[in-house]
């Protein structure tokens, strides 16, 4: 099955209520730049894992996106919500597209 991310689009409470908007919709622009990779296809699973990196005095967020089948991985580097660090799945069931976190799943 071809998972294309396109269904109504949701985040749960957990998204909600502990990641700021900003970075929400920074997620969602990285899922539509995924969309446009025809290379690989995705995944029912995307997989987000944000850490907090200081380097050189200069605090980053490094948002790795991954998923299982096939491999895949991509890496980005922002300056912006450099405290969190979370793992955030986003989820493809046809109909709708969920953000949120593994402990909600």
């Amino acid at each position: 099955m071809e998972y294309k991310f396109n269904g109504s689009r949701y985040v749960t409470r957990g998204i909600s209520l502990g990641i700021p908007s900003a970075l929400v919709m920074y997620l969602w622009g990285i899922i539509e730049e995924r969309k446009k990779n025809k290379g690989v296809p995705m995944d029912y699973l995307q997989i987000f894992k944000l850490k907090s990196e200081r380097k050189n005095r200069k605090r980053n967020l490094i948002i790795t996106l991954s998923q299982e089948q096939p491999p895949y991985e991509e890496v980005h580097i922002i300056s912006k919500f450099s405290d969190i660090t979370e793992k955030i799945y986003v989820i493809d069931d046809i109909d709708h597209v969920t953000m949120l976190l593994p402990e909600e799943y």
